[in-house]
């Protein structure tokens, strides 16, 4: 049968692409303004080389079977871009300095690329905290007979190039959820017999039915990317334990309450199935948790308290007793940790533990959610719809606008790169769903960004997760938020996909 004719609409043209371009976490440049750049070449680094390793084939002498393959490590993704120089001052790329860069190339056919989130209808490829290498080609500056505009050729090389696009939002497991979802995480490493890239596995933990008659807290779960779903009974959980959080730790599913008794599972390394489940008494009920390693669990309690274990399977012991505000979320990276709660304390650790700071308080309210991107940058929401960010590991805080802001409550921060993050936010008991793809340079609600699709109505959007088992690629794209439904006494599990064609 004779091939169709694409039409001119359906191909990604460079006409139809535009690009911006961030130094550090300041302003964004568009291109044109003020100067013009173009993205004219690059690779983007899927992995490092790929080796045989053979042995002697034991039926065939002098041939060889092929047993398995060495990866090593990948380069740094390269691309080129060449800059036209602008009047009226220093082309900023003609000043060294030694702060990354970020460029962002908007791919559309019949929008306003100037519009940063909603001035696409195809993708954003993400040439993400980028450095200049080597030499910057000035090219020719002077000619007798030549009035071609000064263009400066620039290589540089980026930690990450990826694409971000539309995620487009739908309900799953509306039969298995029946009551409020209160946290949700994708699968680990370990479950990757099928070739995963991390959003295959799904897992959602709902609370205890307050109704009558009661029903304890449940896992619901999917292993085939929302195709089908499951519910897991939590043995021994009960009806009066509240369930507060879920997390994995290896390849241990575990469930904690607001009781002293913690729940944990070993899940099938083959298929993610939870088996069966086992019990951990705690000292104090916890409030939430920070898996740094499956041999280095953090959780936070009441009474400023931080309790650590190195075995999930096993109760943690006091780490710090900082202040005596309660402690509700707990985030962390390399070796700065970071612990929120009541009346806006903060209390951190910059060495893994082993001595604690109480900091300066972000605000005085209830904080309610908080993201540890680096050892000096956290992020910080509250009860009050106030969103604060620390450059300086909390010596101070900047509040942080975005739509809606200063009512409300913020209840997740999540990134999921330098640039890439998300938020949810609760607003006149309305689900909100907020992003950011510069560092938070700038948020764009679900309302009025290409980024959000199809967003439904409902009352709260919770925890938030995306996978953390592929690459950058698949977690910038793929999000699940635990909610409650309209009627604030259903649950709402919502996952977002993009479209790949």
């Amino acid at each position: 049968m004779a091939g169709q004719l694409l039409t001119a609409d359906e191909i990604v043209k460079q006409s139809s692409t535009r690009t911006w371009y961030q130094l550090g976490n300041g302003s964004r440049y568009f291109y044109g303004s003020p100067g013009y750049h173009f993205i004219s070449g690059g690779s983007k680094v899927v992995a490092g080389t790929i080796d045989p390793i053979y042995v002697p084939d034991p039926r065939r002498p002098g041939r060889y079977r092929l047993v398995s393959r060495t990866r090593a490590a990948p380069d740094l993704n390269e691309f080129s871009v060449d800059f036209h120089e602008a009047w009226n001052g220093i082309p900023r790329h003609l000043i060294q300095n030694q702060c990354d860069w970020t460029f962002w190339e908007l791919h559309s056919r019949c929008a306003d690329p100037s519009d940063f989130y909603r001035g696409w209808d195809g993708y954003v490829m993400i040439y993400e905290a980028a450095q200049l290498e080597g030499a910057i080609d000035l090219g020719a500056r002077t000619a007798m007979d030549s009035d071609d505009p000064l263009t400066d050729g620039t290589t540089w090389k980026a930690a990450q190039i990826f694409p971000v696009g539309a995620v487009s939002f739908g309900e799953e497991a509306s039969t298995e959820v029946v009551v409020e979802v209160i946290d949700v995480v994708y699968g680990s490493s370990l479950n990757c017999a099928a070739c995963a890239d991390g959003s295959e596995t799904i897992y959602a933990l709902t609370r205890a039915n307050v109704g009558s008659p009661g029903a304890p807290g449940q896992l619901v779960y999917s292993l085939d990317g929302g195709a089908t779903w499951s519910t897991a009974s939590i043995t021994g959980i009960g009806t009066s334990a509240e369930p507060a959080y879920l997390d994995i730790a290896g390849g241990i599913l575990f469930v904690g309450t607001n009781s002293t008794t913690l729940f944990y599972t070993t899940l099938n390394i083959l298929t993610g199935a939870p088996g069966t489940w086992s019990t951990v008494t705690l000292p104090v009920a916890m409030t939430d948790v920070y898996v740094q390693s499956p041999t280095n669990i953090l959780f936070s309690a009441s009474a400023g308290r931080v309790y650590r274990t190195t075995d999930i399977t096993a109760a943690p012991t006091l780490l710090a007793t900082v202040g005596s505000d309660n402690l509700a979320r707990i985030h962390g990276t390399g070796e700065t940790i970071v612990a929120v709660g009541a009346n806006g304390q903060v209390i951190y650790t910059t060495n893994n533990g082993v001595t604690w700071t109480d900091g300066t308080n972000a605000g005085s309210g209830s904080l309610t959610s908080l993201f540890v991107v680096g050892p000096y940058a956290w992020w910080i929401g509250d009860n009050a719809g106030v969103l604060r960010k620390t450059t300086d590991s909390g010596v101070s805080y900047t509040t942080v606008n975005f739509p809606g802001s200063g009512s409300g409550t913020i209840f997740d921060i999540l990134f999921v790169s330098q640039k890439v993050a998300w938020l949810s936010h609760q607003l006149s008991s309305v689900a909100r769903l907020l992003c950011t793809l510069d560092g938070g340079n700038s948020f764009a609600r679900d309302d009025g960004t290409s980024r959000i699709a199809n967003w439904p109505t409902f009352q709260k959007a919770g925890r938030l997760a995306a996978p953390t088992a592929g690459t950058v690629d698949v977690a910038a794209n793929y999000l699940a938020v635990a909610g409650l439904a309209t009627s604030g006494t259903d649950g709402i599990l919502i996952a977002g996909a993009p479209t790949l064609v």
